[in-house]
């Protein structure tokens, strides 16, 4: 195994489980690994086959990991969905990344959830996607965007 690091602490000062999977001193079901990333399946799986993607050294939320360490999880992710595609039966799949606590990020170690869909799955993402959506006019949008691009109203 390349890569290896020592587990982190947590922001409780716990030691953060996914490094401890990492460092191998954690059991986990792995399901990939590459230099900077590794891939293994979730013990709350919303489907067979759910995986968690993470970074191999330590970064709690999307703006502190590395961007060459989050281009090999994207990476990863890609080919762990081709599994669950090839030998799953899966037709698609859904990403999620929670992202700091307001987030609602439950583990505090990036982690990128690869699950795995068929049109008979029964999750339905679309309808609380849907209730809680808001259509605000263009001009509104445009406003919030040059706030994004420039930091100007």
């Amino acid at each position: 195994m390349t890569g290896a690091t020592e587990p982190s602490p947590s922001p409780t000062g716990a030691t953060c489980v996914f490094c401890a999977i990492v460092a191998r001193r954690a059991p986990a079901a792995w399901v990939g690994e590459r230099e900077r990333a590794v891939a293994f399946l979730t013990t709350g799986p919303l489907r067979p086959g759910h995986a968690l993607v993470i970074p191999r050294r330590h970064a709690v939320t999307l703006e502190d990991v590395r961007p060459e360490d989050w281009l090999e999880v994207a990476e990863l992710a890609r080919e762990v969905a081709g599994r669950q595609r090839d030998h799953l039966g899966a037709t698609g799949q859904t990403l999620v990344l929670a992202s700091g606590k307001d987030g609602e990020q439950s583990v505090f170690h990036l982690h990128l959830h690869v699950v795995p869909r068929t049109a008979s799955d029964g999750l339905d993402l679309t309808s609380w996607w849907d209730a809680r959506t808001t259509h605000p006019p263009i001009a509104e949008l445009e406003k919030v965007a040059r706030r994004l691009v420039s930091g100007s109203s």
